[in-house]
């Protein structure tokens, strides 16, 4: 332990850093199966029932749409009831999703089973565990995200481990397994997220800053405690930017889903994907720590412009890894843009609009931003089915994905007044 995990007493660890490492195992199963780690299981599928990839992108664009209409309401249920409840339906839905895959024999089925998953990898994802995290710090609020956001960079060793056992024990066994795998690390995991120090008679941050840290030239980067009406954000321009590049990174994301056909079309074994899916998080564990860590000291949006950069041209290349050590680069960068992207646009979220309506407001943002996410899916999908390849969708992505670069850097917070009164800036 650091001393900046301490708080009170030199032997006592601040509460906070419980939650951070709850939310960070919550995370690393959680994107072990949703997110890096369904490639796997995408693939085997494909195979099996022998689908054309369009029609077969139509689940994840499915779990997107469901994710988009569930996430307002999840963040509403998140503001009115806290984190932990919200987690466990999460939990509890994303494991009936799973055993429900696992049964399959057609295509309704399978689309039938990942809106259910869906719902639950939507209850169940790191930006709920975010929201207590959130409330739980303020100065070290990047930082803390970071750390629970390694969580997303063990799942990569998940991912691998699916490489390695589908083609073993069968796509359906491994599954059904993963369900109750939910279940299990939800009952482990979840008891420990609590959602507000006050609630418990701790601050934030286990108190207020030391004299050296309140100084004009320290910790320039965190602005005043923000404090809006849902109205007031909804009406900012620099909150619809935001919007838009989410969803713009979002719609990007999807390429993960075709990563294991793709390197397996490239040529490389299985043994070799799985070393590139354990290799491409884990190794990005150090950079989701120091971006969000860095966010701390200097402006949000100059950190997660430098990881929209690097995304796209880990993107590009994916497509030209026909051997290992080009997938192993484009697997590094593709991880630490992903995993500093997510560590610093929550705090980010947290510093420019407030706590008391996160939950709306990154509900709202999650369900307008899987517009895209939607479509592209079955776009590159369908681009594949009709070129044989993969590199026209990747590109196009690519080239899409930079527009959010100015939106992000022009970012602003909303001009309004708080509940007593006061005016708050611009920034």
């Amino acid at each position: 332990m650091t001393a900046w995990m301490f708080a009170r007493h030199p032997r006592q660890v601040f509460y906070g850093w419980w939650v951070t490492l709850a939310g960070t195992g919550l995370a690393a199963y959680t994107d072990g199966i949703g997110f890096w780690g369904f490639t796997n299981f995408f693939a085997a599928i494909v195979r099996h029932f022998g689908w054309p990839q369009a029609i077969a992108a139509i689940g994840p664009s499915l779990h997107r749409l469901e994710s988009g209409i569930a996430a307002p309401i999840t963040g509403a249920m998140v503001d009115r009831y806290g984190a932990r409840k919200v987690l466990v339906i999460g939990y509890i839905a994303a494991g009936c999703g799973c055993i429900l895959m696992s049964q399959i024999e057609n295509l309704w089925q399978y689309y039938g089973s990942f809106i259910i998953l869906a719902f639950g990898l939507s209850a169940g994802a790191f930006t709920v565990t975010s929201a207590a995290i959130n409330a739980w710090f303020r100065r070290y609020r990047g930082r803390a995200n970071g750390i629970m956001l390694v969580g997303p960079g063990l799942s990569g060793v998940l991912s691998g481990f699916w490489a390695l056992v589908i083609p073993e024990f069968g796509w359906r066994t491994v599954l059904f397994a993963a369900g109750i795998g939910f279940w299990v690390v939800g009952m482990l995991l979840i008891p420990l997220i609590r959602n507000r120090p006050e609630a418990y008679g701790m601050e934030p941050d286990g108190g207020p800053a030391p004299e050296s840290e309140t100084a004009p030239t320290a910790r320039s980067s965190v602005l005043p405690d923000a404090n809006y009406a849902l109205r007031d954000v909804l009406r900012s321009r620099g909150y619809w930017q935001f919007v838009i590049a989410s969803s713009l990174l979002g719609a990007s994301w999807s390429v993960i889903t075709f990563e294991a056909l793709m390197l397996s079309e490239n040529g490389l074994t299985d043994r070799a994907i799985a070393l590139v899916f354990i290799w491409q998080t884990s190794s990005s564990i150090p950079i989701r720590v120091v971006a969000g860590t860095v966010a701390d000291y200097i402006d949000k949006r100059v950190v997660l412009a430098v990881a929209i950069i690097v995304q796209g041209v880990a993107i590009v290349l994916f497509p030209l890894a026909t051997e290992l050590w080009i997938a192993m680069i484009a697997g590094f960068l593709l991880g630490s843009a992903i995993g500093s992207q997510s560590s610093v646009r929550l705090a980010l979220q947290a510093e420019y609009w407030g706590l008391a309506i996160f939950g709306r407001v990154v509900g709202i943002q999650q369900g307008l931003a899987s517009i895209p996410s939607i479509i592209a899916p079955f776009a590159i999908g369908w681009l594949y089915d009709q070129t044989g390849s993969y590199l026209v969708g990747f590109m196009i992505v690519a080239a899409v994905l930079s527009i959010s670069l100015p939106l992000t850097l022009t970012m602003t917070r909303p001009k309004s007044t708080t509940a007593d009164g006061v005016r708050l800036a611009t920034t």
